[in-house]
């Protein structure tokens, strides 16, 4: 069977915006190498020696810089530095060094580049020269960006931001860098997949471009923002804005902005399907790449050219193209350029049937990935991560093919969690990896069945950003607790999208997905057949016979992307019995997490547990739509039955009421082998974040406010506390969804895994009060009596259902983590 094939990156590097190769040097008086300026850049103050000679080559260097004859303008430029050194005229020493800088850019030579900017820069702050400070830290945070290093790129550009408007003379000047500054930051967000961020800071600068009537900055502006918008999907929006970019950079003459509009437009086009139109525009935009020697357009055009010919099916014209935009990527030293490169060679590979050559090509890119996501913090790994994941399915698909099924799953494995793995191992700085014969040991120890499922995207989608094609194929690997591996695939029909099969599930049984209210609305349900019997013919029947006899031996799946969606508990086969009848479920966000939420095995929950138990606290107040006056939360008089109830069994008293202050509860975490939380759980809470640099984790729990609290405990807060418990029960409604990436599901459930607990209890909807109470009750009285979590849950499940028969009552809760 013909592999589905993944057209990866077609805009990766395609959308490169054209901002990140416009040195800071361009825009400044120092230097600038632009027309016009010649006269005002050879100028000396009085207390600087001349020395004529050298004066002359800068003035030569200017001028080929503005012919672009960037290698020529590095040669006069280095001829006058060694004249200016021999004079001591370290201020001009300075300002070449961050000249030479600029033209190490424009040829992306980003580690030269560095190297020229950081002298410059430490030149500059021996003189106090505030104003040639703010130019070496713009020309620096573009060479750190070029070479994967997201963050400091960030912080040289808020540095450089912060001495903008002391360093230079007029308030226009002032405004002009810094708007280019914002673009360059805008730049850094969208290389860590921070699309909303990136785009609010572009349009900043655009609106600072324009106040100032400075055409070639409102061009640039305009060209990154038609760049994000295409990043994000929406190609009509990101055609006006390079249409209108298009018409300024021509009417000033700006022939590499017309260049990089060009390519630009011809990926809107081409995501539209558009493939002729778009080859014209890269055909274009290719021979003015090289007519202006820009390596990094060049390597782009060629990329995109390559990816045209393979939807032609002329993958001999594609793989040459690859190749060529290669090893421009490579003598630029630019490794996220050389990753998405090997990437597109690969996949014009494994559609030529290269699999051999496709698998050591993507095997490159991957090692390259890995090194781009050290030393991020975790949030930024996750962002980053997300606009990778489909380089490590494409090897799968490639490993599949040449039915390497066990390295195919090494290679899965990889491809998830990698923040969640390193957060919880403390090893951020490091690349961690899982073999086959791990996974195979911690099948054979724990004597569980594994299930792990990867999802193939759509052979028709090209992946931008971190946009996701429609599921098309699944691939599910089983490992036995003997550690047998076997594999199997499942065709997904596009007609009735695994997607909305998922989406349509949770509607018939009550999950409407993402609301404040504790209670279930009786859905509305349209659609003809049963979805959640459908979702158990794809999903289980393939592997059912791999499955164990015995009902109490556990099953822990591992789902991707929409799987975690899934109610896999209330999966019914033919007969109508639910999956929960017959199987105990968990639930991990990968195999390699699962190992690292192990814990000793003589480590057991007891009714002299040190319990946390809350219920029914004094609730916030929440505005339920924009613009509302704040309401108190409705109270939860079932929830605070419940965790009466179980603090009797821990021989602890429940925190109910005003005594269950946000304050309070998140102080007593930290000590607590158990934490059951019984309350509101929100999902889409937008509160303001303590820290604008960072990205926002969605889910909050209700507490009681407090004089230092506002009785929202965020999922943001969870993870910075360092827990030590064994389980986390979160009795409330959604606390399992959240923001579905790379990395697993962003929310609650995994703040609480990467905060220590070793597992968690979380809801897939909002849940009903009444069934709720008598479930968790039902849950710990089964784990006094010897069941393990898993089959605990299993236990409390079938129980109530007997009381409240529909699964919207009894199957929204999922345990993740250690299931013992």
């Amino acid at each position: 069977m013909r592999l589905k094939l993944v057209k990866l990156a077609l805009l990766s590097a395609l959308v490169a915006c054209w901002l990140m190769v416009q040195p800071l040097a361009l825009l400044t008086q120092a230097i600038a190498p632009k027309a016009g300026n010649a006269q005002t850049a050879a100028a000396v103050s009085p207390q600087t020696p001349e020395v004529p000679d050298a004066d002359l080559l800068f003035r030569q260097g200017i001028a080929h810089y503005q012919a672009n004859r960037f290698e020529a303008a590095i040669a006069s430029w280095q001829s006058a530095l060694e004249a200016y050194q021999q004079a001591q005229n370290l201020e001009r020493v300075g300002a070449i060094s961050n000249a030479i800088a600029a033209a190490h850019l424009k040829l992306s030579q980003y580690a030269a580049a560095a190297t020229w900017a950081q002298q410059a820069l430490t030149l500059a702050e021996a003189q106090n020269d505030v104003n040639a400070q703010a130019q070496s830290l713009g020309n620096l945070g573009i060479a750190y960006l070029e070479q994967g290093n997201y963050w400091q790129a960030i912080e040289t550009y808020q540095r450089s931001l912060d001495l903008t408007p002391a360093a230079l003379e007029t308030p226009e000047a002032a405004s002009e860098t810094e708007a280019h500054l914002l673009g360059l930051l805008s730049n850094a967000y969208s290389a860590l997949g921070d699309y909303d961020r990136a785009i609010a800071l572009q349009t900043r600068s655009l609106e600072m471009a324009q106040s100032l009537g400075n055409s070639a900055l409102e061009a640039t502006a305009l060209g990154n923002l038609g760049a994000l918008h295409t990043t994000v999907g929406n190609y009509s929006t990101a055609i006006e804005y390079y249409q209108s970019g298009l018409r300024l950079a021509e009417s000033i003459h700006d022939s590499t902005g017309i260049a990089y509009t060009l390519k630009n437009l011809g990926v809107a086009y081409h995501a539209l399907n558009n493939v002729p139109q778009a080859i014209g525009y890269y055909q274009q935009s290719l021979i003015i790449a090289r007519s202006l020697s820009q390596p990094q357009l060049e390597a782009a055009a060629l990329t995109n050219l390559g990816i045209a010919y393979e939807d032609l099916g002329d993958y001999r014209q594609a793989i040459a193209l690859h190749g060529e935009s290669l090893a421009i990527a490579r003598l630029s030293n630019d490794p996220q350029m050389v990753a998405q490169s090997l990437n597109n060679l690969g996949h014009a590979q494994l559609g030529a049937n290269q699999l051999a050559e496709a698998a050591a090509t993507l095997q490159q890119a991957i090692e390259i990935l890995d090194r781009l996501r050290q030393h991020l913090s975790d949030l930024y790994t996750v962002s980053i991560f997300d606009t990778q994941v489909y380089t490590y399915n494409l090897l799968q698909q490639v490993l599949v093919a040449q039915a390497d099924y066990a390295r195919a799953l090494e290679i899965a494995e990889q491809g998830r969690t990698r923040a969640l793995v390193s957060l919880v191992a403390n090893q951020q700085s490091a690349v961690i990896t899982v073999s086959v014969a791990d996974i195979q040991a911690l099948a054979r120890e724990q004597q569980t069945t594994l299930v792990e499922y990867s999802a193939v995207p759509d052979d028709a989608f090209k992946f931008q950003g971190k946009q996701r094609g429609r599921i098309s194929e699944l691939f599910i690997w089983v490992i036995q607790p003997t550690g047998e591996i076997s594999f199997r695939r499942q065709a997904i029909s596009l007609e009735q999208p695994l997607e909305s099969l998922i989406a349509q599930s949770r509607s018939q049984i009550g999950g409407r997905g993402i609301f404040r209210s504790i209670r279930v609305a009786p859905a509305q349900v349209t659609e003809t057949g049963n979805p959640l019997q459908t979702l158990y013919e794809i999903l289980i029947a393939p592997i059912q016979d791999l499955l164990p006899a015995a009902a109490t031996d556990p099953v822990i799946l591992i789902p991707h992307e929409n799987l975690f969606l899934v109610p896999f508990a209330a999966l019914q086969a033919a007969d109508e019995t639910y999956l929960i009848e017959h199987h105990t479920l968990a639930i991990a966000p990968s195999i390699q997490l699962l190992g690292l939420t192990q814990t000793d095995p003589t480590v057991t929950l007891s009714a002299t547990s040190q319990a946390l138990v809350v219920g029914n606290p004094a609730m916030p107040s929440l505005a339920l739509s924009p613009g509302e006056i704040p309401q108190i939360l409705p109270p939860l008089p079932g929830a605070e039955q419940e965790a009466a109830a179980i603090a009797q069994l821990f021989h602890t008293a429940a925190l109910t009421g005003v005594q269950a202050t946000e304050t309070a509860i998140a102080a007593q975490m930290p000590q607590a082998a158990l934490i059951h939380l019984a309350t509101h759980g929100l999902l889409d809470l937008d509160l303001p974040s303590t820290e604008p640099n960072r990205l926002h984790i969605p889910g909050a729990i209700a507490l009681t406010p407090s004089a230092t609290a506002d009785g929202w405990l965020t999922a943001a807060e969870i993870a910075a506390l360092h827990l030590h418990a064994e389980l986390v029960v979160l009795s409330a409604c959604d606390t399992g969804l959240g923001e579905i990436t790379g990395d697993g599901v962003l929310g609650l459930a995994r703040s609480l895994l990467g905060a220590g607990a070793k597992s968690t209890v979380v809801s897939l909807w909002a849940v009903p009060d009444a069934p709720t109470a008598e479930l968790m009750i039902a849950f710990y009285q089964q784990l006094l009596q010897g069941s393990n979590k898993a089959q605990a849950l299993r236990r409390a499940m079938l129980k109530t259902k007997a009381s409240y028969p529909a699964p919207g009552a009894w199957a929204a809760f999922v345990l993740i983590g250690n299931s013992n």
